[in-house]
């Protein structure tokens, strides 16, 4: 029981980590390079991945994989993601 609420609260936290970044791919697609097309041809990144990250698919989508692929779409924004390490309570 106590190992589920873990995962829960991990998965959860992983899944907001993965929306923000997600977003910011979003915005950056479309205020830096207008259309998906154009990321495309500049980048390589097809344009499929963007549509579904877009519509918020990101079952496919490692927060690696999403960190790194903001990286390529806008190199001049910074990711900052904070991991709290809280010693298990006895008992």
């Amino acid at each position: 029981m106590f190992e589920e609420n873990i995962d829960e609260r991990w998965n959860s936290r992983l899944d907001d980590a993965r929306k923000l970044v997600a977003a910011q791919i979003v915005e950056s697609v479309k205020t830096k390079w207008g259309t998906a097309v154009a990321l495309e041809a500049a980048t390589g990144i097809c344009q499929t991945e963007i549509s579904r990250i877009r519509h918020g698919k990101f079952d496919r989508f490692s927060l690696e994989r999403l960190v790194r692929l903001l990286w390529i779409v806008d190199p001049d924004v910074e990711v900052e993601l904070e991991l709290k390490v809280v010693p298990k309570a006895d008992g």
